[in-house]
């Protein structure tokens, strides 16, 4: 379908793009007759909201919200009837040469279009987060760019071997973006990085965000062969790796697999020289463009793949998160962060995992600075450790704080201790019997979480990690009192 829509972002997006757009009209009086117009004003968004104001609301693309609209009309209205009566009666007046197909404004590639097909969030939780705020317009490289505005001078990052300010940052993204772009990189793509977590892959995890396409990093201990098999797998169009001191052999390898491949057409390597075939990050941050041609301003869909992860480290399953994901559990984070941090969050988490993805949009969405084992004097800092079940912060003064995550929702619970859980905003948490009913409180039953920040679909074998009904099953058991989930086991 043109525009980067599938069959699933009709059932997704429909039902509230009908209820936004002009179809739903409420009048109270009749402000416009009388030429009222601070009233009708008010009353716009009753009245109904053009596809331009839907778009910004939802964080969709303009074009996107008018085939959607245009598509559920028809379906609604059976307009597909009114134009056979049409082409039979008034076929006169109907010119075959003049019909223009819709603009293909986002072509995608076979592995990205496979990609959006495995994405299965149901349509009524979509629109049960976009009505109650949950999922926004706000997304990742917007929010890169405001703080390179308000504070260009600022530490953003820094690791062992250098720091970059929120300028610097947001530049070598940008022109990082721009390179990848001119090599082939398009929208919904999968770049596979095997990288170690610090400055480097940060700047390519968040310029392939700006280029609309998907980031997928493995451990840099995965194997050539696991590597080769993930590639061919995903289909993946990039690959950024780092070889170690045992993986001499890696690039050949990669070089002989693009030769065979119909996707992999960009392999990166992260050291300063290129080997073999390959292109090196530095040649590629070292592009003259800074100016990317996808990303924030195609107006990027909510359900839009943008990050996969390994499902308990293996490759065969990958969980599919979105940008709405992504920013939901971190701004629900964030509102929790109290005292609130404007120093430093030091992560050493590695980025395959859920807990070390939330650390580094928690530091994105609150401006603090990450820091990734450098020598820099600094005062009070939050610190970010991995704990068995997720992520735990801690103030130096001040309570800590510990988020349930995993592969398949990255931020869920907040806990005061090991085993008492309560949920964040916008999150569900029942437990069920081995029936899959619903127990009343003080009954200990299975638990199954549903949040805006869960993952939106697998590529691959999700087994049995997800109901039906879309809540996520934890392998947890606990029992629950107002809505205060205590842990059974573990």
């Amino acid at each position: 379908m043109p525009y980067g829509v599938s069959e699933q972002m009709i059932d997704t997006w429909s039902e509230i793009i009908f209820d936004l757009s002009l179809n739903v009209q409420i009048r109270r009086g009749d402000p416009v007759r009388h030429l009222d117009h601070e009233a009708w004003q008010a009353q716009r968004e009753d009245m109904g909201l053009t596809d331009p104001e839907i778009a910004l609301k939802l964080g969709l693309a303009t074009e996107q919200v008018t085939f959607i609209r245009n598509i559920t009309e028809r379906r609604r209205f059976r307009l597909n009837q009114y134009r056979k009566l049409y082409r039979l009666g008034g076929g006169m007046r109907y010119r075959e040469d003049r019909y223009q197909d819709p603009e293909e404004k986002f072509e995608m590639s076979d592995a990205a279009v496979h990609l959006r097909q495995a994405i299965d969030i149901p349509a009524d939780q979509a629109t049960h987060y976009i009505r109650e705020g949950y999922w926004g317009s706000k997304r990742v490289p917007d929010v890169l760019e405001q703080h390179a505005q308000n504070n260009p001078d600022a530490l953003a990052v820094a690791d062992a071997h250098k720091s970059l300010t929120w300028r610097e940052l947001k530049n070598n993204c940008f022109k990082l973006a721009a390179s990848l772009q001119t090599r082939g990189q398009q929208r919904g793509d999968i770049i596979v990085s095997r990288q170690q977590h610090g400055i480097d892959q940060l700047t390519c995890y968040l310029a392939t965000l700006i280029c609309g396409s998907v980031f997928l990093p493995v451990p840099t201990d995965t194997s050539s062969a696991a590597l080769a098999s993930c590639l061919k797998r995903t289909g993946a169009a990039t690959v950024i790796f780092d070889t170690g001191d045992r993986q001499q052999s890696l690039p050949g390898e990669l070089v002989g697999l693009a030769r065979q491949s119909t996707h992999l057409n960009l392999i990166v390597c992260q050291t300063s020289d290129s080997i073999d075939n390959t292109i090196s990050l530095t040649e590629l941050l070292a592009g003259n463009d800074d100016n990317p041609h996808t990303g924030a301003s195609a107006g990027l869909a909510a359900t839009d793949p943008v990050l996969l992860l390994p499902v308990d480290g293996d490759l065969e399953t990958l969980a599919i998160f979105s940008h709405q994901n992504l920013t939901s559990s971190a701004l629900a984070v964030v509102d929790l962060m109290s005292p609130k941090c404007e120093n430093f969050l030091i992560s050493d988490l590695d980025f395959w995992s859920g807990a070390g993805a939330l650390a580094t949009h928690l530091a994105l969405y609150s401006g603090c600075m990450l820091d990734f084992g450098s020598t820099i004097e600094r005062g009070p800092v939050l610190v970010a450790k991995a704990t068995k079940r997720g992520l735990k912060l801690d103030w130096p003064t001040g309570p800590s704080l510990e988020i349930k995550c995993s592969a398949d929702v990255i931020a869920t619970l907040t806990s005061e201790d090991n085993n008492i859980w309560n949920p964040l905003p916008g999150v569900g948490a029942r437990t069920v019997n081995p029936e899959g009913t619903s127990l009343p409180d003080g009954e200990t039953g299975a638990l199954h979480l549903l949040s805006p920040g869960q993952c939106i679909g697998y590529l691959g074998e999700a087994g049995t990690r997800r109901t039906l009904d879309g809540w996520s099953v934890t392998g947890v058991q606990a029992e629950m009192n107002d809505q205060i989930v205590r842990i059974t086991d573990g």
